[in-house]
């Protein structure tokens, strides 16, 4: 009689001890993918302000072609210099280097000054307005890796397909008057995760 009571004590414990662990299991990648979701929400977000910014603002379009146009005078102006139609971004940085005869200004220096002298009709007034996306902007959405975006996500996908089959198997083992409220919350995570 008490082996009995026994064996069906710890089967009742395993049983119970499993759903506890299937249950931290799921909160778990609940939490997870909540925080993760924040982040990864900001930082496309982020990207996708800079890159609107840059291609629909007009003020940027005038400061690329402005170093065009000063690339193209620096160089002379000829038939085999001088003459480009456009430049990769990569020389963006090299701006700061390039510096006048007296070395007195930089390109950087020289391109913000005649900006705001010939383009910017709201210079020196509070109207005023930086013509480019904010620089810590663009500095965090060209740190972003979409690779790495993508091998998180299909982490995700897979922690989600653990997390439902948790959720699927404490509510077929557990009793109805524990199921509540991790039954409704975890399910609703779990179609908003899909």
């Amino acid at each position: 009689m008490f082996c009995m009571s026994a064996i069906k004590f710890s089967r009742y414990w395993t049983l119970k001890k499993q759903c506890v662990t299937d249950r931290i299991i799921t909160l778990n990648i609940n939490v997870t993918w909540s925080q993760w979701s924040e982040v990864q929400s900001t930082l496309c977000s982020t990207v996708h302000f800079c890159l609107q910014d840059l291609m629909d603002t007009c003020s940027v379009r005038e400061v690329m072609g402005l170093i065009l146009a000063l690339g193209n005078h620096m160089n002379g102006g000829n038939r085999t210099r001088g003459q480009a139609d456009g430049f990769g971004l990569e020389i963006l940085p090299k701006l700061k280097d390039v510096k006048s005869r007296d070395n007195r200004i930089s390109l950087v220096d020289y391109v913000t000054s005649y900006y705001l002298r010939n383009l910017d009709e709201n210079a020196g007034t509070e109207k005023s307005v930086f013509p480019l996306p904010e620089p810590q902007d663009v500095f965090l959405a060209a740190q972003v890796k979409f690779e790495d975006i993508t091998k998180d996500l299909r982490q995700l996908r897979r922690d989600l397909t653990v997390c439902e089959k948790g959720v699927q198997k404490v509510c077929s083992s557990s009793p109805e008057e524990h199921l509540q409220p991790f039954k409704d919350k975890m399910e609703s995570f779990v179609l908003i995760g899909e």
